[in-house]
């Protein structure tokens, strides 16, 4: 995986048992509830997959659950060697969490200095051996315990989990004001709804690429940005910017901050696609509307209702369903109805499928077809667009969308814009 002179094996600047630990990642979410651990589980046990010796904390010292996480046996105590505790093996992972220390009906009731005390303990007296990757699956929010953890391991970067809920989103932007203020590289923000971010890389291959050749260096300050919800519920698409983290990054391998444009010539040329699409629409198909503007405007030259950042569906001039998901667009399709989906790439990013549109499932195409997917975007939009991308979920219905697209961009007019293919960038 990393390349280890960015880790810090035998640091003595470090506690004496994590110097021979290559890669701190933390967990972080400022709210509790919010997948936090699961996510903190999962990303330990594939990186041991992938081949790493991986080490796992659950520093939640008041909810640890890594324990029953991994399905330990909570009867069993850790050794003790010296000075030192020795950490619980599971599935091959080491771990230790208060969850092994402590009977299981008792709560921990500690203020702030006796929980930072237990964490300054797990830092310092838990003997890890040589790891390439210790994960720690850090408390919610962003006191002092947080903190400590974040000067005193040295971490490599963290990763921050949230869900679109306003309340947890508030939280977990401190989260990110934290680390940025401790000099943390933020290294994903799990959430699935951060597509207007700068912060993701552009497929799960390219991730992978981009973790096994971090470096400190190739580091920048990244947007994170979504959608302003007072404007979004007045029916405007606007973004807002919430903070700036450090994230790596390799050119072309990591996505732009989404663009919107609002111009008169863009809505005239919105106007212009949607007038085309009406009058090719079929009789008896079944219309996949996608998220964005431009498809908004083919909605509004239907005299049919549209959810902005949603997919709908429409049928001889009417509303099928709005806001729909994955699986009640498979019933929708499943018993052969003949149907078309009408999609816009983000701007400025060029995704076609993932990112915003995903409802739009490998499953889905694959039932649709290729073929009956129809791309629309603005004169605009592509000039600022260099190259368009596909994420499906599944590399081989990505590479069978081939190296270009035909895009609809006006009244009767089309451009052929070039999709990204892993093989040859």
């Amino acid at each position: 995986m990393a390349d280890q002179q960015n880790g810090h094996p035998h640091n003595t600047g470090l506690p004496p048992g994590l110097e021979s630990v290559k890669h701190i990642i933390a967990i972080a979410s400022g709210k509790g509830g919010v997948g936090k651990s699961t996510v903190s589980s999962n990303f330990a046990l594939a990186l041991l997959k992938s081949g790493a010796s991986v080490g796992l904390m659950d520093a939640d010292i008041y909810g640890p659950s890594q324990p029953l996480m991994l399905g330990a046996d909570k009867h069993r105590q850790p050794e003790v060697m010296g000075d030192f505790i020795l950490p619980m093996h599971k599935h091959g992972l080491s771990f230790m969490s208060m969850g092994v220390l402590l009977d299981d009906n008792r709560p921990v009731i500690w203020r702030a200095p006796l929980a930072t005390k237990m964490i300054h303990q797990f830092l310092g007296n838990v003997l890890w051996g040589e790891l390439d990757y210790l994960i720690i699956d850090l408390p919610p929010g962003t006191g002092d315990v947080q903190i400590t953890l974040a000067q005193q391991a040295a971490l490599t970067g963290a990763i921050i989990v949230t869900t679109p809920q306003q309340v947890a989103l508030g939280v977990a932007r401190k989260g990110l004001q934290m680390f940025e203020h401790v000099n943390v590289p933020i290294l994903g923000i799990p959430a699935g709804v951060k597509m207007y971010s700068a912060v993701f890389a552009i497929d799960p291959v390219t991730a992978a690429e981009l973790v096994a050749g971090y470096q400190i260096k190739s580091l920048r300050d990244s947007e994170v940005m979504d959608v302003d919800e007072e404007a979004y519920r007045t029916g405007e698409l606007k973004t807002r910017l919430h903070g700036i983290a450090r994230t790596p990054v390799l050119p072309g391998k990591v996505q732009l901050s989404k663009q919107i444009f609002e111009e008169g010539d863009e809505e005239r040329a919105k106007g212009e696609i949607a007038r085309f699409i009406h009058e090719i629409m079929i009789p008896d198909v079944l219309y996949i509307l996608c998220a964005g503007t431009t498809t908004d405007s083919i909605a509004r030259a239907l005299g049919v209702k549209k959810t902005l950042l949603g997919v709908d569906a429409v049928k001889n001039g009417k509303t099928v369903a709005l806001d729909i998901d994955e699986k009640t667009l498979w019933a929708l399709i499943e018993q052969g109805q003949e149907a078309k989906i009408l999609i816009s790439p983000i701007g400025a990013q060029g995704f076609i499928l993932g990112r915003g549109n995903q409802q739009i499932s490998a499953r889905i195409v694959r039932r649709v077809g290729i073929g009956n997917i129809i791309v629309v975007a603005t004169p605009h939009k592509l000039r600022e667009t260099p190259v368009l991308y596909v994420d499906s979920g599944d590399p081989a219905l990505d590479a069978e969308f081939g190296d270009s697209v035909l895009v609809v961009s006006g009244y009767r007019m089309a451009q052929r814009k070039r999709i990204y293919q892993a093989e040859r960038g």
